[in-house]
């Protein structure tokens, strides 16, 4: 609630390492490991039917060859297994997923996998919408250590006289965190670890909406980013990386959706 999903308006680049990607059939080019937000390619997905408010959802992923390692090295398939169950009744819906990714980075003993979940839910009341997300990410950086994300965000939608409405949402992106024995500082694209901390950032949104008919609508916004001292997050639909930490990113957006 509060925001869109993508872009500029979009909280996904914070919660799931973006809103869009594919698997590499390389596990140690790195798979794209930490985007779990996915078209993925190669997949099998299965859609229940409904059990009066419960649905649920799964979907399986491997690479289209084997690595080319050879001697010590262990060969395997990246692959992505998805699963998730939701559930919708009048006010109240509430989602839980939980992904694995399998083979994604090439360690040494052999390639290392990652997994995340996360537990979403809205309920609306009278003209307002409050909806919000929590997920854990934990990737293996070596056969002992594990790095581990966790974000949070919680938004509401506001419907106003006639066409007009009005939202506000907050994410945050927590630091890093590193079980196992000490490392050096350690990054698998924005989800960094630093033995100084400071790793997370903030996102504040607020928009005004404007709907034009059913099936057109448009949004006025202004959002806002905080990285911390040794976090290097951009908006989404920002593909620049950022060379230094610690950078804000500040942006007014118009938005206009049409559904066909």
């Amino acid at each position: 609630a509060g925001s869109e999903d993508t872009g500029l308006l979009g909280t996904a680049f914070l919660m799931a390492g973006s809103s869009t990607g594919t698997s590499t059939s390389t596990p140690g080019a790195g798979g794209g490991r930490n985007i779990w937000k996915r078209r993925q390619q190669n997949s099998v997905n299965y859609h229940s039917p409904k059990f009066g408010p419960f649905h649920v959802e799964a979907a399986y992923s491997t690479g289209n060859s084997e690595t080319a390692a050879i001697n010590t090295t262990v060969a395997s398939l990246p692959r992505v297994v998805s699963l998730a169950a939701q559930y919708a009744a009048g006010p109240a819906k509430i989602g839980l997923g939980y992904e694995k990714h399998y083979s994604f980075a090439a360690g040494a003993a052999g390639a290392l996998g990652d997994d995340a979940w996360v537990l979403s839910g809205s309920f609306k009341m009278g003209k307002a919408t409050i909806g919000g997300a929590y997920n854990q990410q934990t990737y293996e950086t070596t056969a002992v250590n594990e790095l581990k994300k966790k974000a949070w965000t919680l938004g509401v939608d506001f419907d106003l006289s006639g066409p007009h409405s009005v939202g506000a949402n907050y994410t945050k992106a927590d630091d890093a965190k590193l079980s196992g024995p000490a490392v050096a500082n350690f990054n698998i694209s924005n989800v960094a670890y630093n033995t100084a901390g400071q790793t997370g950032a903030n996102l504040f949104q607020i928009y005004y909406g404007h709907a034009f008919s059913k099936r057109t609508t448009a949004k006025v916004a202004y959002v806002r980013l905080d990285n911390d001292i040794n976090s290097r997050y951009t908006l989404g639909g920002v593909t620049t990386n950022l060379t230094q930490s610690d950078r804000d990113q500040n942006a007014v957006v118009l938005l206009v959706k049409h559904n066909f």
